[in-house]
């Protein structure tokens, strides 16, 4: 296994922790306590933040860089459909996010969050079982000499 592939696997393993993190916040959180409520909703944002960063730079850099070295573009097919299925799941966790910090009292706006954040978690958590097995090895074969994930993005 390449850098890029361990320094992929740690990424996605933290992820994978972000969710459960986020999962268990909102099963756990008491609506009406604005701090408790202020603290899930930055959580949440950040989850978005993140999850955007991240696949955003799969389609912009990692996914190009590796098709340029020689990985066929077609494999990348269904994982770019995921990307964009995942963006007005981003949306709607942005908004709700957003709708709690501002009203961290409104438990409507908690429950807004805890609804939109199951599509979410179930997306991305299925998304990372898909990418795995058709990234990775195409990471290892198609990566630069140096297969870090800077040097493969680098010119």
């Amino acid at each position: 296994m390449g850098s890029a592939v361990r320094e992929f696997t740690g990424i996605h393993t933290m992820i994978r922790g972000l969710v459960h993190l986020m999962d268990t916040s909102l099963s756990k959180a008491r609506p009406g306590n604005s701090d408790q409520m202020r603290v899930v909703a930055e959580l949440a944002l950040f989850a978005v933040a993140g999850t955007r960063f991240h696949h955003q730079g799969e389609d912009t850099q990692y996914w190009p860089a590796v098709i340029a070295n020689g990985a066929d573009a077609a494999a990348f097919d269904s994982l770019s459909a995921e990307h964009h299925e995942l963006d007005p799941l981003l949306d709607n966790m942005d908004r709700a996010s957003k709708s709690l910090k501002a009203e961290p009292t409104d438990s409507r706006a908690f429950e807004a969050l805890r609804q939109d954040f199951g599509p979410y978690r179930d997306h991305v958590l299925e998304h990372l079982n898909n990418e795995e097995p058709i990234f990775f090895p195409l990471l290892d074969k198609f990566g630069s000499t140096d297969t870090s994930v800077g040097a493969l993005t680098s010119p």
